[in-house]
């Protein structure tokens, strides 16, 4: 318990990151200025060590004790600017921060923790954190004795006010909600997994196929050039030679091409000159009969 007293003491505010300046050894319930502690230093020093402190530092404390509005002195709880709230997740931040917090998304978008992202519904949730200490029924019913040392005293800290929520419970949340978010980043990793995967796949079939091309290669170079395996001089040769075989096939291709191409084209022309054959033939035939008749 006294090193979550230290380490509430030593907080720091999640958005502004300046010090919640949490003060356990103070009566108050709220956090008092640095000018408040310098004077109240030399009047608490001396009861710190003698008087048990209850602190009541989880949320859902009520203030419906007389006590706590006592030592509030009446005091409305937006009047101090240091004033410390702690959200239903159970992280601390200043009051004026999560105000702010909270209007800036006061449009459609719901405001959230700045640390675990858990949202925040309204502004009431945001519940004021005010630590006090008072006296143990314990330790009022023990005598107090001259020779009772400071090692025999302990510091017995309870949690106080209705409907409080437990440390425990508070781990047990954050516990949970670690989980959750560890299962959704496995669920992640193995959805990724599974892509990697069918990648992976894909990547074999392709490195397959192109062996298989390089091996057809490979088998088509060792047919044309059986005699360049062990010698690159004639490799060199020979790939000279293919390289104006290639030559002289695209001029043969190009000629044939041509040829063709005038081939096409007398063809055409046959073809034509067959028709007008045949329309003479024609006209002869029909001028046989006229001039037999005469």
């Amino acid at each position: 318990m006294i090193f979550l007293r230290d380490a509430l003491e030593t907080l720091d505010c999640p958005i502004c990151l300046q010090s919640l300046g949490i003060d356990l050894s103070c009566t108050n319930s709220t956090q008092p200025s640095p000018e408040k502690k310098k004077r109240k230093s030399e009047s608490t020093s001396g009861n710190e060590n003698q008087i048990p402190s209850i602190v009541s530092f989880a949320p859902g404390v009520t203030r419906t004790s007389d006590a706590i509005d006592f030592e509030n002195g009446g005091k409305s709880v937006d009047d101090d600017e240091n004033l410390v709230v702690v959200l239903t997740c159970g992280h601390f931040i200043h009051w004026l921060c999560a105000v702010q917090l909270c209007e800036y998304y006061s449009g459609q978008q719901t405001a959230s923790c700045p640390v675990c992202r858990k949202p925040i519904a309204k502004k009431s949730e945001l519940v004021p954190f005010l630590p006090k200490t008072v006296p143990h029924l314990s330790a009022e019913k023990r005598p107090r004795s001259a020779n009772l040392s400071e090692e025999d005293e302990e510091d017995d800290v309870r949690v106080v006010g209705m409907r409080t929520v437990a440390p425990s419970c508070v781990y047990v949340d954050h516990i949970a909600r670690d989980a959750d978010h560890y299962a959704k980043r496995v669920e992640n990793v193995k959805s990724r997994e599974g892509k990697l995967n069918e990648s992976k796949k894909q990547l074999e079939e392709e490195i397959a196929q192109l062996r298989v091309s390089i091996s057809g290669a490979k088998e088509r170079m060792d047919t044309m050039f059986p005699d360049c395996r062990n010698d690159p001089d004639n490799a060199l040769a020979s790939a000279t030679r293919l390289e104006n075989l290639r030559k002289v096939c695209k001029e043969t291709k190009w000629s044939s091409d041509r040829v063709a191409s005038e081939m096409a084209v007398t063809l055409r022309e046959k073809a034509e000159l067959i028709r007008q054959i045949e329309k003479y033939e024609r006209k002869l035939k029909r001028m046989e009969p006229s001039s037999k008749a005469a």
